[in-house]
């Protein structure tokens, strides 16, 4: 499973410190918290789509819809999210491999289309 947290958006100078003081307090990685996948962005992920799962004070935390989060790892194609994506399939509402490569394809338009992904998601 993921051992991070990605934002969408920058982080401010502020929540970066304070994600690096919360780092070193309980033994985490400095980059727990980081904005490194806003580029990869899914075109069709709003922050509406997303759920809400915790509100306190001006802190939101949203989650994604599942089938989002596996186009991302899908479309980042890395060998460390083969686990990750396995999970995230039982989850997804995907009827077939080919509605999930489309879905992937759909996300991510400016891509050309990769026919070994059909592979990568049978595997």
């Amino acid at each position: 499973m993921s051992q991070d947290v990605d934002t969408l958006g920058a982080l401010t100078s502020d929540v970066e410190s304070a994600a690096r003081r919360i780092a070193r307090e309980w033994g985490l990685d400095d980059r727990w918290l980081n904005s490194g996948p806003t580029p990869f962005w899914p075109a069709g992920l709003h922050r509406s789509s997303c759920r809400e799962v915790l509100h306190v004070g001006s802190l939101r935390v949203l989650v994604p819809p599942p089938e989002f989060v596996f186009a991302m790892k899908l479309y980042a194609y890395r060998l460390k999210d083969l686990d990750d994506l396995s999970h995230l399939w039982r989850a997804c509402r995907f009827p077939d491999r080919e509605a999930a490569l489309a879905f992937d394809w759909d996300e991510y338009p400016h891509e050309p289309n990769d026919l070994y992904l059909v592979t990568l998601i049978e595997e």
